[in-house]
């Protein structure tokens, strides 16, 4: 017999309220889900499924019972999906025991596990915050939505790296080990070189932004010789884009390059007056 849970938040409106997800693993293979769910909501366990399988986790081979508490509250919408595969996840003791219990989750699921964005993200977070949680995890598309929630963020320095103040996409974040699951870390974070470690971070957020939202390129201020090297990346250079006055990466002086500068000659007519040229 094995239990795990974490939470999601059931929206009435723009009310919300926080549910506990509790998952049990044990009998004969099924699934079942339980606590007033809606179409949307009672379709999750094949996306569930489907993502769980993808992003190279274990389904469990046995009866899944997925309960959605309070009970009497209806609950709708897909963004349980996260929640419910990390509760099924943690119940194949896939995770440390106990380590998503107080967490809440809210994201809809891809069949290949990407995360989707969802409505109502606002005020989830805002009945999150009065419940007292503190940590709420969110599809990337929606950090925007959440982070206008006052005090969830515990460090406002934090936004500045976020795309809606760059500009752009932010970059990935590593940490230890060096090679997961096959991936290895670029070899530049590991030098100490800051210098490097700032342009392959660079490159990182506009390769992301390339993929997902390259309508923001448009405006991210890039330099001749990274708009260079985007367009070996795939990307259409606009003619409105293109940095013809931008300063090159290195450039002494930091001033954008002009155009050709006129020269202006006074000349004095025979009145006595004067005449610029």
């Amino acid at each position: 017999m094995r239990l795990a849970r974490c939470r999601s938040v059931a929206l009435a409106g723009v009310r919300g309220t926080v549910v506990d997800i509790e998952v049990h693993i044990g009998g004969m293979p099924g699934f079942t889900l339980v606590g007033l769910p809606d179409a949307s909501l009672a379709e999750a366990r094949d996306r569930v499924r489907a993502a769980v399988l993808c992003s190279g986790e274990r389904w469990p081979l046995q009866r899944i019972t997925v309960s959605l508490s309070p009970a009497a509250l209806p609950k709708r919408g897909s963004h349980f999906d996260l929640g419910v595969a990390v509760a099924i996840v943690a119940a194949g003791e896939e995770l440390p025991t106990g380590v998503a219990d107080e967490m809440i989750f809210l994201g809809e699921l891809a069949l290949d596990g990407r995360l989707r964005p969802v409505p109502g993200v606002l005020p989830a977070v805002l009945a999150a915050a009065r419940f007292g949680a503190t940590h709420v995890v969110v599809p990337e598309s929606n950090a925007g939505e959440a982070r206008l929630v006052p005090g969830v963020l515990g460090d406002m320095g934090s936004a500045l790296s976020d795309s809606f103040e760059t500009g752009i996409l932010d970059s990935g974040y590593y940490t230890r080990p060096e090679v997961f699951r096959g991936l290895r870390v670029p070899p530049v974070l590991l030098t100490g070189n800051h210098e490097g470690i700032r342009r392959e971070r660079r490159r990182d957020a506009l390769l992301r932004t390339l993929r997902r939202r390259p309508d923001l390129l448009r405006d991210a201020g890039m330099t001749r010789a990274e708009a260079a090297w985007m367009v070996t990346q795939g990307w259409v250079q606009p003619a409105a884009a293109r940095p013809s006055d931008q300063v090159d990466e290195g450039a002494g002086a930091g001033r954008p390059r002009s155009s050709r500068s006129k020269t202006r000659t006074m000349r004095t007519k025979n009145d006595g007056s004067h005449e610029e040229r």
